[in-house]
Protein backbone atom coordinates (compact mmCIF):
# COMPACT_ATOMS: atom_id res chain seq x y z
CA UNK A 1 0.00 0.00 0.00
CA UNK A 2 1.11 3.54 -0.72
CA UNK A 3 2.29 5.65 2.26
CA UNK A 4 2.40 9.41 2.56
CA UNK A 5 2.71 11.80 5.49
CA UNK A 6 -0.15 14.10 4.43
CA UNK A 7 -2.79 13.48 1.81
CA UNK A 8 -4.89 16.28 0.37
CA UNK A 9 -7.44 15.75 -2.40
CA UNK A 10 -8.17 19.05 -4.10
CA UNK A 11 -10.66 19.06 -6.94
CA UNK A 12 -9.59 15.56 -7.91
CA UNK A 13 -10.75 11.98 -7.37
CA UNK A 14 -8.95 9.43 -5.24
CA UNK A 15 -10.08 5.86 -5.99
CA UNK A 16 -8.85 2.27 -6.30
CA UNK A 17 -7.99 0.72 -9.65
CA UNK A 18 -10.71 -1.45 -11.13
CA UNK A 19 -8.54 -4.59 -10.97
CA UNK A 20 -8.84 -5.20 -7.19
CA UNK A 21 -9.73 -3.81 -3.77
CA UNK A 22 -6.94 -1.74 -2.23
CA UNK A 23 -6.01 -0.17 1.10
CA UNK A 24 -4.28 3.19 1.32
CA UNK A 25 -2.28 3.79 4.53
CA UNK A 26 -2.06 7.48 5.41
CA UNK A 27 0.18 8.34 8.36
CA UNK A 28 -0.87 12.00 8.49
CA UNK A 29 -4.08 13.96 8.07
CA UNK A 30 -6.58 13.90 5.21
CA UNK A 31 -8.23 17.06 3.90
CA UNK A 32 -10.71 16.13 1.18
CA UNK A 33 -11.66 19.02 -1.11
CA UNK A 34 -12.46 16.73 -4.03
CA UNK A 35 -13.78 13.16 -4.20
CA UNK A 36 -12.73 10.02 -2.35
CA UNK A 37 -14.58 6.98 -3.65
CA UNK A 38 -14.65 3.33 -4.59
CA UNK A 39 -13.92 2.74 -8.24
CA UNK A 40 -17.32 3.17 -9.93
CA UNK A 41 -16.97 -0.08 -11.90
CA UNK A 42 -15.95 -2.65 -9.25
CA UNK A 43 -14.07 -3.37 -6.00
CA UNK A 44 -13.40 -1.20 -2.94
CA UNK A 45 -11.05 1.40 -1.49
CA UNK A 46 -10.20 1.22 2.24
CA UNK A 47 -8.31 3.93 4.11
CA UNK A 48 -6.19 3.58 7.26
CA UNK A 49 -5.74 7.12 8.59
CA UNK A 50 -3.26 8.12 11.31
CA UNK A 51 -4.08 11.83 11.50
CA UNK A 52 -7.09 14.14 11.44
CA UNK A 53 -9.89 13.98 8.86
CA UNK A 54 -11.55 16.98 7.20
CA UNK A 55 -14.26 16.34 4.62
CA UNK A 56 -15.06 19.33 2.41
CA UNK A 57 -15.96 17.23 -0.62
CA UNK A 58 -17.60 13.96 -1.64
CA UNK A 59 -16.57 10.89 0.39
CA UNK A 60 -17.87 7.47 -0.66
CA UNK A 61 -15.43 4.62 -0.15
CA UNK A 62 -15.70 1.23 1.53
CA UNK A 63 -13.98 1.72 4.87
CA UNK A 64 -12.10 4.12 7.14
CA UNK A 65 -10.00 2.78 10.01
CA UNK A 66 -8.47 5.24 12.45
CA UNK A 67 -4.97 4.15 13.44
CA UNK A 68 -3.34 7.23 14.95
CA UNK A 69 -1.13 7.06 18.04
CA UNK A 70 -2.80 10.11 19.63
CA UNK A 71 -6.17 11.89 19.56
CA UNK A 72 -7.74 12.31 16.12
CA UNK A 73 -10.09 15.10 15.01
CA UNK A 74 -12.89 14.71 12.47
CA UNK A 75 -14.86 17.51 10.81
CA UNK A 76 -17.20 17.96 7.84
CA UNK A 77 -18.11 21.06 5.90
CA UNK A 78 -21.83 21.97 6.00
CA UNK A 79 -23.87 19.51 3.94
CA UNK A 80 -20.98 17.04 3.52
CA UNK A 81 -21.00 13.48 4.88
CA UNK A 82 -19.30 10.09 4.89
CA UNK A 83 -21.00 7.40 2.77
CA UNK A 84 -19.13 4.27 3.86
CA UNK A 85 -19.78 0.62 4.52
CA UNK A 86 -17.79 0.76 7.79
CA UNK A 87 -15.89 3.11 10.08
CA UNK A 88 -13.57 1.76 12.79
CA UNK A 89 -12.02 3.42 15.81
CA UNK A 90 -8.35 2.68 16.39
CA UNK A 91 -8.73 -0.07 19.00
CA UNK A 92 -6.48 1.66 21.55
CA UNK A 93 -9.12 3.38 23.70
CA UNK A 94 -8.07 6.64 22.08
CA UNK A 95 -10.06 9.84 21.91
CA UNK A 96 -11.72 11.04 18.72
CA UNK A 97 -12.95 14.64 18.58
CA UNK A 98 -15.85 15.76 16.39
CA UNK A 99 -15.06 19.41 15.67
CA UNK A 100 -18.19 20.02 13.56
CA UNK A 101 -21.49 18.34 12.72
CA UNK A 102 -20.63 14.88 11.32
CA UNK A 103 -22.91 12.67 9.26
CA UNK A 104 -22.63 9.02 8.20
CA UNK A 105 -24.90 7.39 5.62
CA UNK A 106 -25.48 3.61 5.66
CA UNK A 107 -22.39 3.06 7.82
CA UNK A 108 -21.54 0.47 10.48
CA UNK A 109 -19.60 2.52 13.05
CA UNK A 110 -17.52 0.37 15.42
CA UNK A 111 -15.72 2.65 17.88
CA UNK A 112 -13.59 -0.25 19.21
CA UNK A 113 -13.94 1.17 22.73
CA UNK A 114 -12.82 4.66 21.65
CA UNK A 115 -14.50 7.76 23.02
CA UNK A 116 -15.94 10.44 20.75
CA UNK A 117 -15.88 13.89 22.34
CA UNK A 118 -18.13 16.51 20.80
CA UNK A 119 -16.52 19.95 20.91
CA UNK A 120 -19.13 22.69 21.39
CA UNK A 121 -22.71 21.84 20.41
CA UNK A 122 -22.26 19.58 17.41
CA UNK A 123 -24.34 16.72 16.07
CA UNK A 124 -23.76 13.20 14.87
CA UNK A 125 -26.26 12.11 12.23
CA UNK A 126 -26.59 8.45 11.31
CA UNK A 127 -28.80 7.68 8.30
CA UNK A 128 -29.03 3.89 8.22
CA UNK A 129 -26.38 1.65 9.74
CA UNK A 130 -25.53 1.62 13.43
CA UNK A 131 -23.16 2.88 16.12
CA UNK A 132 -21.64 0.60 18.75
CA UNK A 133 -18.81 -0.40 21.09
CA UNK A 134 -17.65 2.89 22.65
CA UNK A 135 -18.79 6.11 24.26
CA UNK A 136 -19.95 9.61 23.37
CA UNK A 137 -19.30 12.63 25.56
CA UNK A 138 -19.23 16.41 25.43
CA UNK A 139 -21.06 19.35 26.92
CA UNK A 140 -24.12 19.07 24.64
CA UNK A 141 -24.46 16.11 22.29
CA UNK A 142 -27.05 16.00 19.52
CA UNK A 143 -27.58 12.50 18.14
CA UNK A 144 -29.81 12.30 15.05
CA UNK A 145 -30.93 8.82 14.01
CA UNK A 146 -32.77 8.17 10.71
CA UNK A 147 -33.60 5.36 8.27
CA UNK A 148 -33.62 2.47 10.79
CA UNK A 149 -30.28 3.45 12.35
CA UNK A 150 -29.66 2.01 15.80
CA UNK A 151 -27.36 1.98 18.81
CA UNK A 152 -25.84 -0.90 20.75
CA UNK A 153 -23.12 -1.40 23.39
CA UNK A 154 -22.69 2.34 23.89
CA UNK A 155 -22.25 4.78 26.78
CA UNK A 156 -23.52 8.32 26.29
CA UNK A 157 -22.21 10.76 28.89
CA UNK A 158 -23.51 14.23 29.85
CA UNK A 159 -26.39 15.97 28.12
CA UNK A 160 -27.61 14.27 24.96
CA UNK A 161 -30.48 15.39 22.75
CA UNK A 162 -31.91 12.51 20.73
CA UNK A 163 -33.64 13.33 17.44
CA UNK A 164 -35.33 11.14 14.85
CA UNK A 165 -36.12 7.53 15.70
CA UNK A 166 -33.48 6.21 18.07
CA UNK A 167 -33.56 2.42 18.11
CA UNK A 168 -31.75 0.42 20.79
CA UNK A 169 -30.47 -3.04 19.86
CA UNK A 170 -28.44 -3.88 22.95
CA UNK A 171 -27.00 -2.27 26.07
CA UNK A 172 -27.00 1.56 25.89
CA UNK A 173 -26.30 3.62 29.00
CA UNK A 174 -27.20 7.32 29.30
CA UNK A 175 -25.03 8.86 32.03
CA UNK A 176 -26.19 12.36 32.88
CA UNK A 177 -24.09 14.60 35.08
CA UNK A 178 -25.10 17.94 36.57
Amino acid sequence: AYRRQRQMCKETALQNRSSNSYTLNINGSVINNGTIRNNPTIYHLSLNIGGNITNNGSWNNYNITLNGSSAQHISCDAGKFFDLYSFYGNNSRATVYFDSDVKFTGTIINLREDEIIFSAEHSLTIDGGYLYNGSLSGSDIILIMNENAYLRSLNIQNNCELQGTCQISDYVCLLYTS
